[in-house]
């Protein structure tokens, strides 16, 4: 057994964290990461593409960042149910002017006309 003396030293590198089982191939997961020998702060959770993850578009930091970031939600969506409301209030009362001038057409069309004001030719 003295072909591969090069193996019988490199048994030491399995019991490195780093190193997979195979031998020298790094982990996949410290691929391509900075500073690789220290632990990383924070690890998102995987999320699948197809399915809803956690939004890191808000960015909160504190008890009074968060209250006025609900805060902002709930005038947000109160603005919008007003916009909807007022924008019903305009359909309502387009309707109401609309019918409102055909009541008036009406009831001038059945009204009786005085004939010494209209010329006959």
């Amino acid at each position: 057994m003295v072909a591969f003396p090069s193996v019988l030293k490199l048994h030491y590198l399995r019991k490195i964290s780093t190193f997979n089982v195979v031998g020298l191939r790094y982990r996949s997961t410290l691929r391509g990461r900075f500073q690789n020998w220290k632990k990383p702060v924070y690890s998102a959770p995987y999320v699948n593409p197809l399915e809803v993850g956690p939004d890191f578009s808000i960015v909160v930091t504190s008890k009074l960042q968060l209250k006025h970031k609900l805060d902002q939600l709930r005038l947000a969506k109160k603005i919008v149910q007003l916009l909807s409301d007022v924008k019903e209030m305009e359909v309502l009362h387009k309707n109401a002017q609309r019918q409102r001038l055909m009541n008036e057409e009406h009831m001038e069309s059945i009204r009786p006309k005085s004939k010494g004001m209209k010329s006959i030719v």
